[in-house]
């Protein structure tokens, strides 16, 4: 019996699940929104191994001219293209229904009609 448990515990090891696939957090800033602030940056997690992204916008708000704030809202898992250079995907409407490209060698994140462009960083833990 003991066989059996070292057994399953390395074929975990060597075939892990598709949900342990590592994913990658972006921080992205509006870069480009005038007249919008914002009170927390946006976050993207990138899972290559299952070709999705999740993409949590961060709460802002209008500095001109009625102030109102656009609450934070998380959109995904959504399906992704990963391509050398580039991250393609598209966010359901009503939220933010335009396609989207992340380039993937300066971190520009780039809406295709209107919503904004962001500066995207990777992070790490810091502690």
């Amino acid at each position: 019996m003991k066989w059996a448990t070292s057994l399953a515990f390395l074929g975990m090891i060597a075939f892990p699940t598709a949900g342990m696939a590592d994913t990658t957090t972006l921080v992205c800033n509006l870069s480009n929104r005038v007249g919008t602030a914002e009170d927390e940056p946006t976050t993207i997690e990138l899972n290559e191994a299952q070709s999705s992204v999740v993409v949590h916008f961060g709460q802002n708000h209008y500095t001109v001219p009625n102030y109102q704030t656009e609450r934070a809202v998380s959109v995904g898992p959504v399906p992704a293209v990963f391509g050398a250079n580039t991250i393609s995907f598209s966010l359901p409407y009503p939220v933010y229904g335009d396609p989207y490209v992340l380039n993937r060698l300066t971190g520009f994140l780039s809406n295709t009609t209107s919503a904004g462009n962001f500066t995207c960083h990777a992070v790490q833990k810091q502690f």
